[in-house]
């Protein structure tokens, strides 16, 4: 999983640190570790490099749960940016 979020999905945990976390100025981000209760990341931020640990909502005792706590928490972090997109257009 790591290696495949790594290769594949980095855009992904830069949107995770963006919208779950206080690094919102990342600029890439890797992810470290990951278990049945979330996952850590190591997050570049323009002043160094900093870790980010972030919980899924349910437990994932397999991959594959893992998986889809994975992509729940991507598709909340891109409703989550929409929605902050909009609030600064009304700005």
């Amino acid at each position: 999983i790591i290696t495949h979020m790594n290769e594949d999905h980095a855009d992904a945990m830069v949107l995770y640190c963006k919208t779950m976390s206080d690094a919102t100025a990342v600029e890439s981000a890797t992810m470290t570790a990951i278990d049945r209760y979330g996952f850590e990341m190591h997050a570049t931020l323009p002043d160094g490099t900093y870790p980010i640990r972030l919980a899924f909502e349910k437990e994932a005792t397999t991959p594959d749960e893992a998986r889809v706590e994975l992509v729940r928490m991507v598709k909340k972090a891109r409703k989550m940016l929409s929605s902050q997109g909009r609030e600064n257009a009304e700005d």
